[in-house]
């Protein structure tokens, strides 16, 4: 599985360099704010398109816009964040899911995440930053444990490069999330891996062993404790 590198940086959207620009959008509010400010440096092909399309920032929608070379992304990727008034972590993660699947319909290997702009709305810059990380990983997760080359096996393409453009104010909190959601998805996808191997592969020796160079890698901040046949008779656990 392929892994992302994360970072910051402090610029404006509409100056970054990149294959994808993905901004999200509230309900009824767009243009406006820092997607007024694109849609303006893109000749109004944003406003242009979302009215063609309908777009209007309901909850989990997704348009993809080509720039024609207006500003540094290729294309923008604009993704729908439901009412303000009703935005919490919960939408947010659901959001972030739908825009980053759309990404990876468009194959690019790397993007650029405008951060949003949250005041008020209950959710933290670290939060953001963790939900991004945690939802790149677990999009980007593909099960290529066992195939062949006939039968459909092929070499991670997923996202190599993240990048969160923000301001100085949150830069800090974003990266702290951005780490920590790193760290979440690949627990997960290390769960998800465990699941699809077969049972006469992850068989209880297995587990226990993974298990035990988990706790060995942390350095010992997961203890492991692993209950053999007479163990497991001594506790009645039965079966």
């Amino acid at each position: 599985m392929a892994s992302t590198k994360f970072q910051t940086a402090r610029v404006s959207p509409g100056n970054v360099t990149t294959k994808l620009l993905v901004v999200g959008v509230f309900k009824n509010e767009f243009p406006a704010g820092i997607s007024a400010a694109l849609n303006t440096r893109c000749n109004g092909v944003l406003a242009a398109q979302a009215n063609e399309e309908g777009f209007s920032g309901a909850k989990n929608s997704t348009m993809v816009v080509f720039t024609h070379n207006k500003i540094g992304a290729r294309r923008v990727l604009l993704f729908g964040l439901g009412d303000r008034a009703e935005f919490d972590v919960t939408v947010l993660r659901s959001a972030v899911t739908a825009a980053f699947k759309a990404a990876k319909s468009l194959k690019v290997n790397e993007l650029t995440v405008s951060a949003l702009d949250l005041d008020g709305s209950g959710v933290s810059a670290e939060t953001f930053g963790e939900t991004v990380a945690t939802y790149v990983g677990l999009v980007n997760y593909t099960i290529n444990h066992f195939k062949t080359a006939k039968g459909g096996h092929k070499a991670d393409q997923g996202l190599s490069s993240v990048r969160v453009v923000c301001g100085s104010k949150h830069e800090a909190d974003i990266q702290r999330g951005l780490h920590a959601g790193t760290v979440i998805a690949s627990a997960q996808n290390n769960a998800r891996n465990l699941v699809n191997l077969p049972p006469s592969i992850c068989t209880a020796t297995y587990l226990a062993e993974h298990a035990l160079e988990l706790g060995t890698r942390l350095n010992g901040a997961l203890a492991v404790t692993v209950l053999e046949k007479a163990d497991c008779e001594k506790l009645g656990m039965g079966a």
